[in-house]
């Protein structure tokens, strides 16, 4: 694309170079390791600092005792030694967003499923669907937003828009319709080619309202200083601009689950997201607009199209 793999690559040295400096503020004592961050080794140095910060935050600890427990309990069959883990393990994936994850290990007749199915309970409540009674199988987000937009054109048309980490189902669509319908598209990513711009979501490299949309479905658990990348995206729109976005929330979750440091384990995430995201959408300067168009439609009209009930914010910008 436009600005070559030379862009590409600096663009991810600067990211992590952004990482390093934003855990130095957090941590203090990570300036007593005296390491130097520059483009080309801060990537390395991130992941010392991600190891000491586990060292030095008990929340960050948290998936090493996750992934310590995992492998623990597939070496031991003492029936209380493998209680206490799995108890301890449990409480801390709930409070991690993650007790679906403890399932597996769990017999099926133990009580501790009964606390995880409490929390999906909640979580559907807050939701507004029970995604369990929802078949999965052959839908992706990407379809989900082609079908979201082909039936919501008005939102696009006249637009500049953005669409930050393009899903693959929905990029040819919206190509298609920019001109069919008429409107203005790029593409933008941190780390994948093949994008108009390489961005990081922490400095955008766009003037002020310089969009009319912004598209961005599963990102912001990726980046690491969240608020300012949604200040940034507030940042290059106008007054009435719209943030087209989803985050993984775990809707039985009063508060997100700031993870401190990537975990590998899952996807990288730093963390998930609870019923306070519109809290984080308004503190930036958005109206959050809750979107349930897709928990509307019926399970046969959206395997129609491969697509799930997706939540997902239209944020108008004040």
């Amino acid at each position: 694309m436009a600005e070559g793999m030379t862009g590409r690559l600096a663009n991810i040295q600067q990211i992590y170079v952004r990482q390093c400096r934003f855990l130095e503020r957090r941590y203090p004592a990570l300036a007593e390791l005296r390491l130097p961050v520059t483009g080309e080794n801060a990537s390395a140095v991130f992941d010392i600092y991600c190891w000491q910060v586990k060292r030095l935050d008990p929340v960050a600890a948290g998936q090493d005792r996750v992934r310590f427990y995992r492998d623990t309990l597939s070496k031991t069959a003492d029936p209380a030694l493998r209680r206490a883990m799995l108890e301890d393990l449990v409480d801390l994936q709930i409070a991690r967003g993650m007790p679906h994850k403890t399932l597996p290990l769990l017999e099926p007749g133990d009580p501790l499923r009964a606390c995880i199915a409490a929390c999906n309970d909640e979580a559907s409540r807050n939701y507004g669907f029970d995604l369990r009674t929802f078949d999965m199988t052959g839908v992706d987000r990407g379809s989900a937003l082609r079908f979201y937009f082909s039936e919501n054109t008005e939102i696009l048309k006249g637009k500049r828009v953005l669409h930050i980490a393009p899903e693959a189902k929905c990029r040819p669509w919206m190509l298609e319709a920019a001109r069919q319908v008429g409107f203005s598209y790029a593409t933008a990513d941190g780390f994948a080619e093949n994008v108009d711009h390489y961005v990081d979501l922490c400095a955008l490299p766009f003037t002020e309202g310089q969009f009319d949309v912004i598209i961005v479905h599963r990102v912001l658990e990726h980046v690491i200083d969240d608020a300012g990348a949604l200040k940034e995206m507030a940042r290059v729109l106008p007054q009435g601009g719209v943030l087209n976005i989803s985050v993984p929330e775990q809707m039985y979750m009063a508060e997100t689950a700031d993870w401190r440091v990537p975990d590998p384990d899952v996807h990288h995430h730093f963390r998930i997201y609870g019923r306070d995201f519109p809290d984080m959408l308004a503190a930036a300067g958005f109206e959050p607009g809750r979107c349930d168009w897709l928990l509307q439609q019926s399970a046969t009209r959206l395997k129609l199209f491969g697509a799930y009930p997706l939540l997902f914010y239209n944020a108008v910008k004040r």
